[in-house]
């Protein structure tokens, strides 16, 4: 056995015999001693034989001596002349030669052009007349710190002093006319839009009166409304026809005198949240808990209804959308209107949506993971008709919208899943 396998078995043997030993130790029936005692023998002898093993081969790997003959033959010196030694010539030291080529001189550069350097002339100096005599300035005499002159006593007012008031009917002399005022100019209740008189959404059923009081709640519901048209894009034209609609049914239910305020800051309203783009889900969680908290439960309602109109209003469901719409609903904390539905409703409506569902045979009651596996083969399979050989291009166009729309169908059930 090689020395290297040796000390690895000693140690293996010598730990069975001692967990054997532990074993003894423990064990309590005298059967069960009698049974380790006879494998503690058994290991003893077995580790003796190993160990006189490993001794014995280290002394045959001993290296044998080289055997060397005893007597060695005869050499006999060839016959006839020897020839004697040759001189030699003298030795001389050869310098080494470097093993490097030569170095080339490489092409000189081109001389760098002279620069010629402009000579700065200063104008000369304009020649001032020399100064002639006459009149001259009469310096101011410098202030003199002297005692300031006391101050004259201020009169004192007296109540018998003053004027008796003047009889009623009667107008003071000296009293000036009064200054006339401009009359203000009565402002004209604005006139509705013929394209928004046709406005029969459920969100216009709105509380038959409406004060500037809340202005304020009818801005952050137009936000709102105007948060879920850009959480897929920029707003549509039909997006905001649809706002601007609901607009003129907030100021249809002003008072005259306060219908121009609300709908110059209505508008106003809505120009800056057409700028502001696709806003966060904290932002609007927060502009829904705002409304919420008015507590003004038709205002709320007329929020959920247009906030779901608007979502719906192109009759697809894009990426972005469900979790705006879901995050506002929760937010308003109506329980009439469901995320889910709504959904559910406009996937259903879409054509090639469906026609992917059902090719692929994906039902409602399935897993979500299921559902994603499914999607994911999908695609890899029009992914892999993509790349065929000699593919009309109509079928190429066909088979990369069917992607896309896979895409989109897997980002929407990612947040409804969520």
């Amino acid at each position: 056995m090689p020395r290297s396998a040796s000390i690895p078995a000693i140690f293996f043997a010598t730990l069975c015999l001692a967990l054997t030993i532990y074993l003894f130790n423990v064990a309590e029936g005298p059967e069960h001693r009698n049974t380790l005692l006879g494998v503690i023998i058994a290991e003893g002898l077995s580790i003796s034989w190993l160990i006189w093993t490993v001794a014995q081969v280290e002394e045959a790997q001993q290296a044998t001596p080289i055997p060397v003959p005893r007597s060695r033959p005869l050499e006999s010196l060839p016959a006839g002349p020897v020839a004697g030694p040759k001189d030699r010539q003298p030795y001389l030291h050869r310098a080494l030669q470097p093993t490097r080529p030569p170095s080339r001189s490489s092409n000189p550069l081109p001389p760098p052009p002279t620069i010629t350097r402009r000579s700065v002339t200063l104008p000369s100096l304009p020649q001032l007349p020399v100064p002639q005599p006459g009149r001259s300035s009469n310096p101011l005499p410098e202030p003199t710190s002297g005692p300031t002159p006391p101050r004259p006593p201020r009169p004192t007012i007296k109540l018998d002093d003053l004027l008796p008031a003047a009889p009623l009917g009667q107008a003071s002399v000296d009293a000036p006319p009064p200054r006339p005022q401009p009359t203000p100019a009565p402002q004209e209740r604005p006139k509705r839009p013929r394209k928004y008189a046709k406005f029969t959404a459920d969100s216009g059923a709105l509380p038959a009166k409406i004060g500037l009081n809340e202005l304020q709640l009818c801005s952050d519901i137009l936000s709102l409304g105007y948060a879920c048209a850009a959480s897929d894009g920029p707003v549509s034209t039909d997006e905001e026809d649809h706002l601007q609609g609901w607009l003129w049914c907030v100021v249809e239910n002003t008072a005259d005198q306060d219908a121009a305020t609300m709908q110059q800051a209505l508008s106003q309203a809505s120009e800056q949240c057409k700028t502001r783009g696709k806003q966060k889900l904290e932002a609007v969680a927060k502009l829904a808990d705002s409304i919420r908290s008015s507590g003004e439960k038709k205002l709320i309602l007329a929020a959920a209804e247009l906030c779901g109109e608007i979502i719906a209003h192109d009759g697809r469901l894009e990426p972005g959308e469900y979790a705006t719409l879901s995050t506002v609903l929760k937010g308003l904390g109506t329980r009439k209107i469901k995320a889910e539905d709504i959904a559910e409703e406009l996937l259903s409506n879409d054509k090639e949506v469906a026609n992917i569902l059902r090719d692929a045979k994906i039902t409602e009651g399935m897993k979500p993971s299921e559902r994603a596996a499914i999607l994911s083969n999908q695609w890899s399979v029009f992914n892999a008709r993509t790349n065929l050989r000699n593919l009309p291009a109509s079928e190429l166009v066909k088979y990369r919208r069917m992607m896309a729309v896979i895409s989109k169908l897997r980002e929407i059930y990612r947040e409804m899943g969520d």
